[in-house]
């Protein structure tokens, strides 16, 4: 998803995941087992909303740049064709 900036995606990666080990630390004695399901389950949820909710843009985008080329290479050759029948 970030080819260009991967030690930036990696960086934030892992913010993100000490994040959530200190807030869970941070909650684990003050609540039930109960509770932190509840918690743990609703985060799974919302994480694969986001995921797929990237994966479509990620795929649109991809798409887009194909047919973008597409369309260039497409001009390219009737400019082409265009030159040599003048």
């Amino acid at each position: 998803m970030f080819p260009e900036n991967k030690q930036e995606a990696f960086a934030v990666n892992q913010i993100m995941k000490n994040i959530a080990y200190t807030a869970a630390c941070v909650y684990s004695s003050l609540i039930c087992v109960y509770v932190k399901l509840i918690i743990v389950m609703v985060l799974l949820i919302l994480c694969l909303i986001f995921y797929a909710f990237a994966e479509i843009r990620f795929e649109r985008r991809k798409s887009r740049l194909l047919e973008d080329k597409e369309r260039d290479n497409h001009e390219e050759e009737r400019l082409e064709t265009d030159a040599v029948e003048l």
